[in-house]
């Protein structure tokens, strides 16, 4: 026995997401820290754990979900899905709440599961209405129904118990939640832990040899990611009217991104290569090594998965101060953080960076060496266990 307290990790969200791999590599590496640390996803759930059959609760989470009026990426969790006395029976010392998702764990079964509550905000959904971020700008919703945000509000403020625990990822994510309406509605409310996620070693590392290596006579430009062109809190608006500049003012540079296709009829000045989506692990530590720059300038992220692996691989980025990649960024020193949301702002950004190759092999080398002390495995864990320990002890972060 370890001495640590037992935690039963939750997680309905899909496979493969940013989410999903996140709450993986934290369980992997509280167990390879000799912690017992259980897992319960849709997939790994007993049938006798749910209220009714996986495949029904999903159905009909998503039915009710489909009343909202903006029917994209929203949740309400308040149908039924795992049992409350099935997870209040297990033999944890605390339940970690990663992504409740459709059909999952409804939002009314958290005040009778009766154990410490530690809740990651791998988005900012557990403490905002329907959506995972707040609407950006003035955004018109989409669609025609009802607005269930004022409903998903109350529920939350009802049903999150006292006493539960919130981790973020990053200062940023905090802050935000720190001011919305369902955190603030907390009787003395425990202050929000800031844990950032881990990044394999296993695969996210430096250049090695043999491998891929930078060409200095053709350097590479990334970008890419989870809807990486589609979600406007993404930032392909500021990259995209900067294509034409990047041919003209910098003809040896290659561009290439991955993930999310680019739209369709896209005129592209500059040479580019799409890589697709790659679940392989490999394969994405290759493409980091093999680029020069990486581009993530996203408004809202808790954290910025690919920003972090990215820069183990010793990939310099390109990031927002002012949201949860800016936490994961130095500036100057591992990447380079833009002041405001501009494309002025980045292109000023990119032009210090282009126009210095020495300075991106200096920022290269701190950016491994800054994911091996932030984001290695081990240390990850142990700022889990000491915050599980002190939350069943009674204490708090």
């Amino acid at each position: 026995m370890s001495g640590w307290p037992r935690s039963l990790q939750l997680s309905g969200a899909p496979a493969g997401s940013g989410s999903d791999i996140a709450a993986r590599r934290l369980q992997a590496a509280l167990q390879a820290a000799g912690a017992e640390a259980d897992w319960i996803s849709p997939a790994e759930a007993s049938p006798w754990m749910w209220t009714r059959s996986a495949g029904a609760s999903r159905l009909l989470g998503r039915a009710v979900d489909r009343f909202d009026r903006r029917r994209i990426g929203i949740h309400l969790s308040i149908t039924p899905g795992l049992r409350s006395g099935a997870l209040r029976r297990w033999p944890a010392d605390l339940i970690h709440l990663h992504w409740l998702g459709t059909g999952f764990l409804s939002l009314f079964s958290l005040p009778r599961l009766r154990k410490p509550l530690v809740w990651t905000l791998h988005d900012l959904w557990p403490v905002l209405g329907v959506l995972p971020y707040p609407t950006l700008g003035d955004a018109a919703p989409m669609g025609l129904g009802f607005d269930f945000d004022p409903l998903a509000v109350a529920i939350k403020q009802r049903a999150i118990p006292e006493g539960i625990q919130f981790i973020a990822p990053s200062p940023w994510a905090a802050q935000r939640a720190e001011r919305s309406e369902v955190f603030q509605a907390l009787r003395q409310p425990r202050p929000i832990a800031v844990i950032p996620n881990a990044v394999d070693p296993l695969f996210f590392e430096g250049p090695q040899e043999p491998g891929p290596r930078r060409d200095p006579q053709r350097p590479l430009l990334l970008f890419g990611g989870s809807n990486a062109f589609s979600d406007p809190r993404k930032g392909w608006q500021l990259l995209e009217p900067l294509l034409a500049w990047l041919e003209r003012e910098y003809p040896q540079w290659r561009c290439a991104s991955f993930g999310e296709l680019p739209p369709a009829g896209l005129h592209w000045p500059q040479p580019w290569q799409h890589h697709g989506l790659i679940r392989d692990p490999r394969q994405l530590a290759a493409l980091y090594r093999s680029a020069d720059l990486l581009v993530v300038p996203s408004q809202q992220e808790t954290f910025g998965q690919v920003a972090a692996e990215a820069q183990a691989c010793g990939l310099p980025v390109v990031a927002l101060a002012d949201s949860g990649v800016g936490s994961v960024v130095e500036h100057l020193c591992s990447g380079y953080l833009l002041p405001q949301f501009t494309p002025e702002a980045l292109q000023q950004g990119l032009r210090v960076l282009l126009d210095d190759p020495h300075r991106r092999q200096a920022l290269s080398r701190r950016a491994s060496q800054q994911a091996a002390e932030r984001f290695q495995p081990q240390q990850v864990a142990a700022q889990h266990l000491h915050l599980y320990q002190r939350l069943v002890a009674g204490g708090g972060f």
